[in-house]
């Protein structure tokens, strides 16, 4: 056989397997970013309490930092499966009621999430890729609050519940083993939206 021939045929042969073992296999990473509840202002809070015939004044604060851990697996080229936490930091509140009875009260809410995604992948050249995400969020919702009136008093309760994360993001290869990534998601606690911007890293196997 032709040297040059076999030469260019085991080229071809091995450069293939080269890239499809890049288009799958396992990675691990980390993202850290900022938090912020979609839905959370105190006019809402402020309505609420009016119907129960409570004026009041209420400021909130709906952001915070959070982080995420997650791990999963490329199926193929343009499909992965992704499981995370997300610990989305707290969201609080602070009322200042003035009838019936005056008082304060100040109200703390932390946010953490399961999630288990199908995520769709658009490589755009070897290094820049954009994806897209869909998939289940098992969230877990902490809330207390303190406050003076009457008296001084504390409350505290939890909340959990299954329902729907999403989001769309990019990615660049800084080396073949390590991805530099950009994200926005939006988790969906039960009807309560808490967005999440994240940059991170992911190392593949």
């Amino acid at each position: 056989m032709n040297k040059k021939v076999l030469f260019i045929a085991l080229s071809a042969v091995l450069g293939m397997t080269s890239a499809q073992a890049a288009d799958t296999g396992f990675y691990v990473g980390g993202s850290f970013g900022q938090s912020k509840a979609a839905d959370f202002n105190g006019s809402d809070i402020d309505a609420a309490l009016s119907s129960l015939g409570i004026t009041a004044r209420t400021t909130t604060d709906d952001t915070d930092t959070g982080w995420k851990a997650f791990a999963g697996y490329r199926i193929m080229k343009y499909l992965a499966v992704e499981g995370a936490y997300t610990n989305l930091g707290e969201i609080t509140a602070k009322t200042i009621a003035t009838a019936p009875v005056a008082g304060t009260a100040n109200t703390k809410i932390e946010n953490e999430a399961w999630t288990i995604s199908a995520v769709g992948i658009l490589p755009l050249n070897d290094k820049f890729s954009l994806f897209a995400r869909l998939g289940l969020n098992v969230w877990n919702m902490d809330v207390s609050a303190s406050g003076t009136g009457s008296g001084t008093t504390s409350v505290s309760s939890k909340d959990n519940g299954t329902n729907a994360v999403y989001g769309v993001g990019a990615g660049y290869s800084l080396t073949p083993n390590l991805n530099l990534r950009a994200e926005w998601e939006r988790y969906d606690f039960g009807g309560d939206n808490i967005d999440f911007f994240s940059a991170g890293l992911a190392w593949v196997f």
